[in-house]
């Protein structure tokens, strides 16, 4: 949380759509796949009135450090769930790596 706190934004529907995320390393990864056999990665947007969705990372798009958690969990667990904790659409291309994908909003 110290190095990736939440961002409230300033004003209304000021939020980010989507919030700095620590960035999940092989070390990491490694260890959490001695403790379990199934990865769930979740993956957030903001939704809310007056806040309309934009073709940018962190939004429709994953951004770059979402890609790599998906393509570095999936490539060290045979059993990996996505969970969209979204409120809009978003870009799926990715949709072919894990295992399960859970839209919950």
């Amino acid at each position: 949380m110290k190095e990736n706190p939440f961002d409230q934004g300033v004003g209304w529907a000021g939020e980010p759509w989507s919030q700095q995320e620590m960035d999940v390393t092989d070390e990491l990864v490694e260890q959490a796949a001695q403790e379990s056999d199934v990865a769930i990665i979740m993956i957030g947007r903001t939704a809310g009135e007056d806040r309309d969705n934009t073709a940018d990372r962190g939004s429709f798009l994953l951004t770059d450090i979402e890609h790599t958690m998906i393509e570095r969990v999936t490539k060290r667990f045979d059993k990996t769930v996505v969970v969209l904790n979204v409120g809009n659409i978003i870009d799926m291309k990715w949709a072919k790596e894990p295992s399960a994908i859970l839209y919950a909003w």
